[in-house]
């Protein structure tokens, strides 16, 4: 969306679906940008990942009228780890008077990238790799980083060998060696082996640390913040899965000032897969064994009894069931519990559908999601809402109310860690924050409230930004080291 105008359509189609503004370049004959058309896709579909498969049917759902024009020469790949056109996809972030507040990338790809950051002062040029999902890797150029093209998940030897080209690529293409590396901290990424082979001097960056620098160069803002990373996994420093964080960042100190209440993952990265799992664990967090024993649980009722006898072994001898604060888990559990997904078909598959089935109209209020004190940070206890929630479904509460409860009850808690802390500057990252209703009532409640609120602007808040905020560290690393 250029410009200032105002917009007063509504984000939904005639269903009442969400809908998301996907933008694709069309190359003409020579290899320039013929333009950009607005797409229009109903949110109905779900299948964000799907979206290769219909640019290359050539499908278009509802022109939504308008191009984009512009000339710039495209030579470089833009496609994914298979070998797909990739597409640059952008969701409106809509305020609650039905304006435009922003725009909200959810693909940085072709006609968006290489994407350049200023940083605030300049710093010797440095490669940083990104994670394991959504790939784009990053150099720092001087005072800018410079944000590549998105690649995709690292997981096929084919995805591996796109990346390992863009990251030669990019220098080449900067005319830069890189002094220093920096990468996830996670062991069993790819991109932390690729970082051993190619430099000795290797920073690792926390993941959600990663989430919110780059929320903060990608707003260009100077002083503390108080960042909030809400996404599906990234690996703690304590042991533990994270995705429900809030870290206070002040130049090179960082701070974990609350973060959700942890629970177990029965199956580890399997519960990514199947919703139902996650909820067992949330259920078995509260009941104990005597969960098993019910029967009037979704969750529970979706399996087999050789699979409940599985699970309750994993979860009661605490076999391969890591624990994990992320909030991208507790969507797919409430969705679960709400009988929404079970199995996940493709990535965020239940939080999506959480989502939709949340009507317009705000509950009145959102669940209980108390902050707790505990050792040296704070805990938004989840285990009021979950009972709230069970509460609403042996009451015969409507959907669209239980979903929009649990949204609200997030944005709530948000406000809550952000008075508890008391830094004015509050900044919104992770793939959580995809979640365009999450997103419209936190930013409103936490301006209510009297803070700065930031979020993405020129780079998506999911793992595809993750190199500009691993550049970012890298650099303040070095300031504080000079000085």
């Amino acid at each position: 969306v250029l410009g200032s105008r105002l917009l007063r359509l509504g984000g939904r189609d005639g269903a009442g679906h969400g809908v998301v503004t996907v933008v694709l370049a069309i190359r003409g004959r020579f290899g320039l940008v013929a333009g950009v058309p607005l797409l229009r896709l109903a949110r109905a579909c779900g299948r964000l990942g799907a979206l290769d498969g219909v640019v290359r049917r050539g499908v278009g759902i509802g022109l939504l009228g308008g191009w984009v024009l512009g000339s710039r020469l495209l030579r470089l790949g833009g496609g994914d780890g298979a070998g797909c056109r990739v597409v640059s996809l952008i969701c409106a972030v809509v305020g609650r008077c039905g304006l435009v507040a922003g725009v909200l990338l959810l693909r940085l790809a072709r006609g968006y990238a290489p994407q350049s950051v200023a940083l605030a002062a300049r710093a010797a040029p440095a490669l940083a790799l990104g994670g394991q999902l959504k790939a784009a890797p990053a150099v720092t150029l001087g005072d800018r980083i410079v944000l590549g093209p998105y690649i995709g998940d690292l997981h096929t030897p084919r995805a591996r060998r796109r990346f390992q080209h863009e990251l030669d690529g990019l220098c080449r293409l900067h005319g830069i060696t890189p002094g220093s590396l920096a990468c996830d901290e996670h062991p069993d990424y790819y991109t932390s082996s690729v970082a051993k082979t190619r430099s000795e001097a290797v920073v690792r960056v926390q993941h959600h640390l990663a989430h919110v620098l780059a929320c903060v160069a990608d707003n260009a803002l100077a002083g503390p913040v108080l960042g909030v990373a809400f996404d599906g996994s990234g690996y703690g420093n304590d042991g533990t899965v994270w995705g429900g964080e809030f870290l206070h960042l002040d130049g090179v100190n960082v701070r974990r000032t609350a973060h959700l209440r942890p629970f177990a993952l029965p199956g580890g990265e399997r519960a990514v897969r199947e919703p139902r799992r996650a909820a067992v664990g949330v259920l078995f967090e509260l009941f104990g064994e005597s969960v098993f024993d019910a029967g009037d649980f979704a969750p529970l009722a979706d399996m087999s009894a050789a699979e409940r006898q599985i699970i309750r072994r994993m979860l009661t001898r605490g076999i391969n069931s890591p624990r994990t604060s992320s909030i991208g888990r507790l969507f797919d559990a409430v969705a679960s519990i709400l009988d929404l997904v079970q199995l996940s078909h493709y990535e965020g598959h239940a939080a999506m559908a959480l989502e939709f089935a949340l009507d317009t109209t705000p509950a009145a209020a959102g669940y209980p999601l108390p902050l707790r004190e505990h050792a040296d940070s704070c805990v938004l206890d989840w285990a009021p809402l979950v009972h709230a929630v069970l509460a609403d479904i042996r009451g015969g509460a409507g959907l669209a109310h239980m979903a929009a409860a649990f949204h609200n009850a997030l944005a709530a808690g948000i406000v809550a860690v952000a008075e508890r802390v008391g830094e004015r500057q509050v900044v919104l990252s992770g793939g959580c924050f995809q979640n365009r209703y999450l997103s419209e009532q936190t930013i409103a409640a936490l301006r209510a409230a009297g803070f700065d609120v930031y979020w993405h602007r020129q780079v998506p808040p999911n793992d595809g930004a993750l190199a500009l905020g691993q550049a970012a560290w890298a650099a303040r690393c070095q300031r504080a080291g000079a000085a």
